[in-house]
């Protein structure tokens, strides 16, 4: 994944989120490469303590925050925010999976990327963001550019 990503951008200095983190290895992945902090999103409490002690092994005072909450939820939340790059690797199954763009691309800064895996049975709407899809076994990934909405596009 992270090939797709810094075939993209330049990930050094980037603000990632990480949502429905698990474990943090996304963010942490990111983190290893330049990111210059990193927020990790989970409602499972256990899968947050997981990824909050993965960071602490790479680096104790690493720049991140850790909350508790339904990532779609979490998203939804966050008027203002802007991200670099927003990672999410939900359950396959997850309830809203196929229209998480709609709440996760206004978060992105101008040039942010959004890399969703998914199962690859999943049909994503069409979506001008979505700049590409590609299949690892019984993954799908779906890579979205931000818009640029000073045109007034969406």
């Amino acid at each position: 994944m992270f090939n797709v990503i810094t075939s993209r951008m330049d990930i050094r200095e980037a603000v990632v989120v990480d949502l429905y983190c698990g474990s943090g290895s996304l963010g942490l992945e990111a983190y290893s490469r330049g990111a210059t902090r990193i927020d990790f999103v989970d409602r499972d409490a256990k899968a947050l303590d997981l990824a909050r002690k993965n960071a602490m092994v790479l680096d104790e005072h690493a720049p991140c925050r850790f909350v508790k909450m339904d990532a779609r939820a979490w998203a939804a939340r966050q008027v203002g925010s802007s991200y670099d790059l927003v990672l999410a690797d939900p359950p396959y199954h997850a309830e809203g999976v196929a229209t998480l763009a709609d709440v996760v691309l206004p978060l992105l800064s101008t040039g942010g990327l959004f890399l969703l895996e998914h199962d690859r049975s999943l049909r994503l709407p069409e979506h001008p963001a979505l700049e590409e899809q590609r299949v690892y076994g019984k993954t799908g990934v779906a890579i979205y550019r931000s818009l640029d909405t000073s045109s007034g596009n969406p």
